[in-house]
């Protein structure tokens, strides 16, 4: 996800992505709006903030590697490293991982 698609209001989030599935030859993509959370520590909105301050990320890809030494890439994860992750943190969080279908990024 480049910085161009991704736009904080105060409402919440708003995301657009180049090409969605439900494109049918258009390619317009799509737009998701995702509204601030009720609590501080659970708000996406505020996490992503929160990330966009901590990597210093002011343009690129918002979602980048970390090398095994702590250090920033400037190229975007791959596609199938969002579920690889999630499935780590939930078994570092001691919770039972999601069924494998559910963690597929389309």
């Amino acid at each position: 996800m480049q910085r161009e698609h991704l736009t904080m209001t105060p409402e919440g989030l708003r995301l657009l992505t180049p090409r969605a599935k439900s494109d049918q030859g258009g390619g317009s993509g799509a737009e998701l709006g995702i509204p601030r959370g009720m609590k501080v520590k659970t708000c996406p909105v505020r996490a992503v903030e929160a990330w966009l301050q901590a990597s210093s990320c002011r343009y690129g890809p918002v979602f980048r590697k970390i090398d095994r030494w702590g250090n920033l890439e400037t190229s975007a994860l791959h596609p199938y490293a969002l579920p690889r992750i999630l499935a780590r943190r939930l078994t570092f969080l001691a919770a039972p991982p999601a069924p494998s279908q559910a963690l597929v990024v389309q």
